[in-house]
């Protein structure tokens, strides 16, 4: 399906804001961190491309709105040793 409207300068702005936190402590030798990504596990694009594709199969090349989904809500937690 072709995107059926002008592309403007609004459609390379995110629609939502994504909340992240990180909290940590670091000594001498060892940093733990512990990170929450998309806090509100909000469904938005990464970035966005308007650009003309084919797939296998398509007759022609079609002009549309390529996109890369952002990450569900994630909990990371990272150890550091320095040797």
């Amino acid at each position: 399906m072709a995107y059926d409207r002008e592309w403007t300068v609004t459609d390379q702005v995110p629609l939502r804001s994504v909340q992240d936190g990180m909290i940590g402590r670091s000594g001498e030798r060892l940093r733990v961190s512990l990170g929450l990504f998309n806090a509100f596990d909000e469904q938005a694009s990464d970035i966005r491309y308007f650009h003309e594709s084919q797939l296998p199969g398509e007759a022609a090349p079609v002009e549309d709105i390529h996109f890369h989904p952002i990450e569900p809500r994630t909990l990371r937690l990272t150890v550091e040793a320095r040797l």
